[in-house]
């Protein structure tokens, strides 16, 4: 399991390298009227720097070796302590980001916004009372149902995301974002496939490495660039609209993290989950 240690701590850190080169993209990469500048250093970075971590990801990803208890969800249940903190930090971001999301409409309101950040709350307040049950090797079919709402949170995020750049023709402004979102819902989504007892482990990993590269890019340049561009906004609700797609990214970047300390720890409990 070294070599996938190895590989999720270079998708944290190549992730948060990325993610300051793409602030220098997005500052210098495009002119005036937004169209991209042609063969742009920065750019040309993030290109083949995110296609080589992708395939390195898939090839590591296929030489993963399963096991009944890895491949189960007894690999999420009696995390320890460590893991436990870097789950609640997730949820704490995403929180964060939900509240940003809410109070954001008060200053200008938008349904989708607000219908996003209240998922994103529930979908929060699911997965805390689910940590619980994992902690103690319980996993009951009648709550079962809350691992499946951060996926559907995250596929209405990535719609409303998708949505808002569907009149840009630059693809390389919002590639890297929408990309994030896409590997977040397969996050949400492999995970509870394991939870639901599927054995998708070498699927769920790759998804989650990718995840946790692609989310630490764009936590990293959204956030710098949103506090660098808070001062334009007068009110503010304005301004925490500002800071909620950094804290997001950043959730998922933490979240990601948690699933893959959950795969590949030392040691998976054999004590079988409750039906």
């Amino acid at each position: 399991m070294f070599i996938y240690r190895i590989l999720a701590a270079v998708a944290a850190i190549l992730g948060a390298a990325m993610g300051v080169i793409r602030i220098f993209e997005v500052r210098g990469g495009y002119e005036a009227s937004g169209l991209a500048v042609a063969g742009d250093t920065n750019r040309m970075i993030l290109i083949v720097c995110t296609l080589v971590f992708v395939v390195a990801a898939v090839v590591l990803s296929l030489g993963l070796h399963t096991s009944d208890r890895r491949n189960s969800p007894r690999a999420f249940t009696h995390p320890s302590r460590a893991i436990s903190l870097v789950y609640f930090a997730a949820m704490c971001l995403f929180v964060v980001t939900a509240l940003f999301m809410i109070l954001g409409c008060i200053g200008s309101f938008s349904a989708p916004t607000l219908i996003s950040g209240l998922l994103l709350f529930f979908a929060c307040a699911g997965m805390i009372l689910l940590s619980f049950l994992l902690a103690k090797a319980i996993f009951p079919q009648d709550l079962s149902f809350v691992a499946l709402i951060p996926t559907f949170w995250a596929c209405y995020q990535l719609i409303l995301s998708f949505r808002a750049e569907t009149q840009n023709p630059v693809m390389s402004a919002y590639i890297f974002e929408v990309s994030a979102l896409v590997f977040m819902v397969l996050t949400f989504f492999f995970q509870a496939g394991m939870l639901y007892n599927r054995k998708i482990l070498r699927r769920t990993y790759f998804a989650t490495t990718v995840s946790l590269f692609l989310c630490t890019l764009c936590g990293v340049s959204k956030l710098v660039l949103g506090i660098s561009d808070i001062s334009a906004k007068a009110h503010l609700f304005d301004k925490v609209t500002m800071l909620a797609p950094g804290f997001m990214y950043f959730g998922g970047a933490v979240y990601a993290a948690y699933v893959l300390l959950c795969l590949l720890r030392e040691h998976v409990d054999s004590t079988p989950t409750a039906n």
